[in-house]
C-alpha cells in the first residue's frame, strides 16, 4: 500500500506518518470497511506474527489435508479467473482462513465481508456466518461486541464452484469521533498531507452487482469524485496545509485541482506500486507518465451516451477545455522545445529539446497533425517519443511520423487512402501545449 510505502521510506528519516481513513468510498456503497492496521490482526494466539493464514484446497469440500498454506497481511482474495495459488483450479476449490483479531476498542464491531462462492465465519468458535451454497457476489455485515484489547479468534471458510470467488474481511470500529473529525485532526497535526482520493474495481466496471451514488451497476453516471471524498477534500483544503492529492482510478475524474498543491494519478497499481508511488512524492524517482485519455471538467463536456457519432469526443473532435488533456504529464524536471524540421524523405520530425532544470528527467515528445478539411480530426497523434536528458543538455531528437492515421476510408475504392494536402504539423509535451508547428505535405 502506499501507506506502507511512505512509513518504509520515511522512518530512517524521523518522519512520522499518521493515518486515518477519513471518508467512506461513496455514499450507498455497501462496502466501506476498512482493512485491519498494524497490531490488529494476527495469524494465532502468540501474536507474533501479523496477517492471517490461508490453507487452499483442490476440492470444494476443505476434504483432506490443505495442498498450500500461505501467511497474507490481510484477508483479500479476488480469485476471479485466476488461480489463488499454484496448482489450484479456478473451479471446485476451497479455502481456509484462520486469525487472532486484537480490538483497538471496546463496544460494537462491524466486520464486512466482500464475498463471492459458499462462506461460512466462526469468532471464538461460534458461527455467526452460515451460507454455505454456493451464493453470487454479496457483502455481508455481522456486528459483534469486542473488548479492547481481548483477542478473538477468527475463521473463514470459502467454497468455489463457479469461475469467480472472492473473499475479503475488513472492519469499522467503534470511535467517539466520525472518520471525518479523525482526519482532519491528523491533518491538522501533520506538516504535509497526503490525500488519497478515488475510485476502486469495485465501482466501476462491467455489470457490477451494486449501485450508488454515481454509478450503476458499475456504469459511470457522473465524472465527479465521490461526494464523501468531495467532502473530505473541502475540509482538508481548507486548514491551509500543503495538500498532495493522489489519485486511484480507471478512468477519467473531474475535480478542483486548485485545492491541492499537487496531483499525481496513480490509476491502479499492482503489488509494489505503494512504494513507487511513495518513491515518486519522495522524489527518489523523477516520473514522466503521459494521460491515454482526456479528464473532462463535467459530464456536460460529454455528448449523450446514446450517440454513437464522434462529435466532441476525444482529444481528436472535443473543442472544449479539458482538466487535463491527452498526452498531459509532468515531471520534477523542465524542458524547452526549439527547432521543428520535417524530413520527408524518412518521414520523421526532428525538435531540438533541452533539460532546463538541475536534475535528469524524460520528456515525452509528441507530433500531432492537423488536418484543415471540415469533418477531419481536429488532431490526430501520429509520434512520440520518451526522451532522456541530464540536467542542462540539448539534443535534436528524431521522431517517426505514422501516416496510417492519417488515411481516409475510400468506399469506391474500397481501401483506406492517404490525400495529398497540406497538413499541420505540431509538436510538444501534450495535446494542449503544443509549442512547435510548420506546414507539410506526406
Amino acid at each position: 500500500t502506499l501507506l506502507a510505502g511512505l512509513r518504509k521510506k520515511l522512518a530512517a528519516r524521523g518522519v512520522a506518518v499518521l493515518h486515518e481513513p477519513g471518508c467512506a468510498l461513496a455514499a450507498g456503497f455497501p462496502e466501506n470497511q476498512f482493512p485491519f492496521a498494524p497490531g490488529e490482526i494476527f495469524t494465532d494466539a502468540s501474536l507474533s506474527v501479523p496477517g492471517v493464514r490461508g490453507e487452499f484446497w483442490t476440492n470444494p469440500t476443505l476434504a483432506g489435508e490443505p495442498s498450500h498454506a500461505r501467511v497474507d497481511p490481510q484477508l483479500d482474495l479476488d480469485w476471479d479467473y485466476y488461480h489463488p495459488q499454484p496448482g489450484i483450479a479456478v473451479r471446485d476449490a476451497s479455502a481456509r482462513w484462520t486469525a487472532v483479531l486484537v480490538p483497538p476498542a471496546t463496544g460494537a464491531h462491524k466486520l464486512d465481508l466482500t464475498l463471492s462462492g459458499g462462506a461460512r465465519l466462526w469468532l471464538d468458535g461460534r458461527l455467526v456466518l452460515d451460507e454455505w451454497t454456493d451464493v453470487p457476489f454479496r457483502i455481508r455485515t455481522v456486528t459483534t461486541a469486542f473488548t479492547a484489547g481481548a483477542s478473538v479468534s477468527l475463521r473463514l471458510e470459502l467454497t468455489q464452484n463457479q469461475f469467480t470467488a472472492k473473499a475479503r474481511l475488513g472492519w469499522r470500529a467503534p470511535h467517539p469521533l466520525p472518520d471525518l473529525e479523525r482526519a482532519l485532526a491528523a491533518a491538522r497535526a501533520s506538516d504535509h498531507v497526503v490525500l488519497c482520493l478515488g475510485i476502486t474495481p469495485d465501482l466501476e466496471g462491467e455489470e457490477n452487482p451494486f449501485s450508488c451514488e454515481g454509478f450503476v451497476s458499475g456504469d459511470r453516471t457522473t465524472l465527479d469524485l465521490p461526494a464523501p471524498q468531495r467532502a473530505l477534500l473541502d475540509a482538508v483544503s481548507a486548514l491551509g496545509k500543503p495538500v498532495t492529492l493522489v489519485l486511484t482510478t480507471g478512468s477519467a475524474l473531474s475535480f478542483d485541482p486548485s485545492q491541492a498543491n499537487a496531483v499525481l494519478l496513480a490509476w491502479y497499481y499492482g503489488q509494489r506500486g505503494g512504494e513507487a508511488v511513495a518513491e515518486a512524492l519522495l522524489g527518489e524517482t523523477n516520473p514522466a507518465g503521459r494521460l491515454p485519455i482526456t479528464f473532462y471538467r463535467s459530464v456536460a463536456d460529454l455528448p449523450d451516451f446514446r450517440d454513437y457519432g464522434m462529435d466532441g469526443r476525444t482529444y481528436r473532435y472535443f473543442a472544449g477545455a479539458p482538466l487535463y488533456a491527452f498526452g498531459h504529464g509532468l515531471s520534477y524536471a523542465t524542458f524547452v522545445y526549439d527547432s521543428l524540421a520535417y524530413d520527408p524523405a524518412a518521414r520523421s520530425a526532428r525538435i531540438t529539446l533541452s533539460n532546463t532544470s538541475r536534475r535528469p528527467g524524460d520528456e515525452v515528445v509528441q507530433l500531432y497533425v492537423r488536418d484543415p478539411r471540415p469533418g477531419r480530426p481536429r488532431l490526430q497523434l501520429c509520434g512520440f517519443a520518451r526522451v532522456h536528458l541530464r540536467a542542462g543538455e540539448t539534443r535534436t531528437v528524431n521522431v517517426p511520423l505514422d501516416s496510417r492515421p492519417l488515411r481516409r476510408w475510400d468506399e469506391a475504392l474500397g481501401d483506406y487512402v492517404l490525400d495529398d494536402i497540406a497538413r499541420e504539423l505540431l509538436a510538444g509535451p501534450a495535446s494542449d501545449r503544443l509549442l512547435l508547428s510548420l506546414s507539410f505535405r506526406i
